[in-house]
C-alpha cells in the first residue's frame, strides 16, 4: 500500500473490501469525502504513518500493523473493531478513536494516550491480551480508562518532570507489568 491522498470528490468501499496503506493517509474532503460501509483498512507501513483528515472520518474496521508509529492527528470513527498487532499508536492532544460498539483488540504493539481523556471509548467489548498502554507525554492530569483488563500498562510522568495526576476512570485489571514512574 502507498498514500492515501483525497483533494476532492469521494470515495466508497463497497462491499467486503481491504485497502492497505502503507504511508500517509490525507482526507482534504472531509467526513463525505470517504465512505466505509463493510470494508477494512490496513495500515502496515515500516515507518511513521500519519493520519490526518482535516475532518473526522469513520471507518468500519480499522488495523494497525507492522513497525513504525501511526500517529492518528484527527479524530476517527470505528464502526466494527479496532486492533492494534504490532504498531505504535500515538493519539495526539485534542485527537480521538471513537469506537461504535465494535471491539478494540490489542494483541501486541503499544498504546500512546497523549490528552487528558482520549483513550478509545465506544467500544463494546475490550481485548487487551497484549501490548503495552502508555499514558504519558501530558502536561496536565490524565484519567486511565476503566472498566477494563489491561495487558500493561505504564504511567508514566512528562519529559519536563511537572507534577501531572493520574485518575483511575473505574476498576482497572493488569494482567502483565504496571509501571509507574
Amino acid at each position: 500500500g502507498g498514500e492515501f491522498q483525497l483533494v476532492s470528490g469521494n470515495v466508497e468501499l463497497v462491499g467486503d473490501v481491504t485497502v492497505f496503506v502503507g504511508q500517509d493517509w490525507n482526507n482534504d474532503v472531509g467526513p463525505g469525502g470517504f465512505t466505509d460501509n463493510t470494508g477494512t483498512v490496513i495500515f502496515n507501513g515500516e515507518g511513521t504513518q500519519n493520519i490526518d483528515f482535516g475532518a473526522q472520518t469513520s471507518f468500519n474496521n480499522l488495523i494497525f500493523q507492522g513497525s513504525g508509529a501511526r500517529n492518528v492527528l484527527t479524530n476517527i470513527t470505528v464502526k466494527g473493531d479496532l486492533t492494534i498487532s504490532e504498531s505504535t499508536v500515538n493519539i495526539t492532544v485534542g485527537d480521538a478513536i471513537i469506537g461504535s460498539g465494535g471491539t478494540l483488540l490489542m494483541s501486541g504493539g503499544i498504546l500512546d494516550i497523549e490528552d487528558s481523556n482520549n483513550f478509545p471509548g465506544g467500544f463494546g467489548t475490550y481485548s487487551l491480551t497484549g501490548g503495552l498502554v502508555r499514558y504519558f507525554y501530558s502536561d496536565f492530569d490524565q484519567t486511565v480508562f476503566g472498566g477494563i483488563e489491561y495487558n500493561n500498562l505504564e504511567l508514566r510522568s512528562n519529559d519536563n518532570s511537572d507534577m501531572v495526576t493520574r485518575t483511575l476512570g473505574g476498576d482497572v485489571t493488569v494482567n502483565g507489568t504496571l509501571t509507574l514512574g
